[in-house]
């Protein structure tokens, strides 16, 4: 699945675990993949940033939607993700296939992201007053 995925994204995907294990989350969802994009140098998180959009804002708004763990922390390695993540990720794919690029960015996965209407990086980005149509304006612009 992560073949197509270039060096950033896959960062961004080492990030995503990460914010997944701190936040004593057991599986890696789109909430944290959010995270992972904005703890990453790409024009997504530049994009983001654009709209206002800083990690610790975007941690308070995910965490105001799915609360921190309470449990004991979760180990690191082999955190599976779920069902919405994964979802997204193909979305992104296929923004990639669809314009024949050669790699999967964090632009697309954040676009795979957005692309979710009733998904929690949807209502994390509401939150904090950007909508799914001034992400891809944003994306676009910091190509």
């Amino acid at each position: 699945m992560f073949d197509y995925f270039d060096h950033h994204s896959k960062h961004a995907l080492a990030m995503a675990q990460a914010a997944a294990v701190e936040l004593h989350h057991p599986a890696i969802g789109q909430e944290h993949m959010l995270l992972g994009i904005l703890r990453t140098e790409s024009p997504a998180r530049d994009a983001l940033r654009s709209l206002g959009i800083s990690f610790e804002q975007a941690q308070d708004a995910v965490e105001a939607i799915v609360p921190r763990g309470t449990g004991d922390p979760v180990r690191q390695g082999g955190l599976a993700l779920t069902a919405g993540a994964s979802a997204a990720i193909e979305r992104a794919d296929a923004l990639r296939r669809q314009s024949k690029s050669g790699d999967l960015t964090p632009s697309l996965l954040l676009l795979g992201l957005v692309s979710d209407d009733g998904g929690v990086v949807n209502k994390a980005l509401a939150k904090l007053g950007a909508t799914p149509d001034g992400v891809r304006e944003a994306v676009a612009k910091a190509r």
